[in-house]
């Protein structure tokens, strides 16, 4: 699967639209400044099966996807380059209770 890397500032529409070059399911990743997270969401290819949908407003930052999917888990979504809606859900992160806990799995 590609994996897109980008800023939360950066265009939804660009963003997701980068998929379509693809002409597959692609894992947008980026670092969520504030607490330093890595985000990944999945995006699905348009499909016409689905529920249509509006085109998501222009001036929506790809930053504003993840907490659309952890809050509805699959966001229906279409950018301006698509005539068919798509999914997108997120993808949970590894979180280690404590460096020390994961220390002590990875030894034998």
């Amino acid at each position: 699967m590609p994996v897109v890397t980008t800023s939360a500032k950066e265009s939804a529409q660009d963003i997701v639209g980068l998929s379509s070059m693809h002409a597959r399911a692609v894992l947008v990743a980026r670092i969520d400044p504030q607490p330093s997270e890595l985000k990944l969401i999945q995006a699905s290819m348009p499909n016409q099966a689905l529920k249509p949908v509006e085109v998501e407003a222009e001036g929506t930052r790809i930053g504003s996807l993840p907490q659309r999917t952890v809050h509805e888990r699959l966001t229906a979504l279409r950018v301006k380059y698509w005539e068919h809606g798509a999914m997108a859900h997120p993808i949970p992160g590894f979180q280690p209770t404590s460096a020390s806990t994961l220390t002590g799995r990875l030894r034998s």
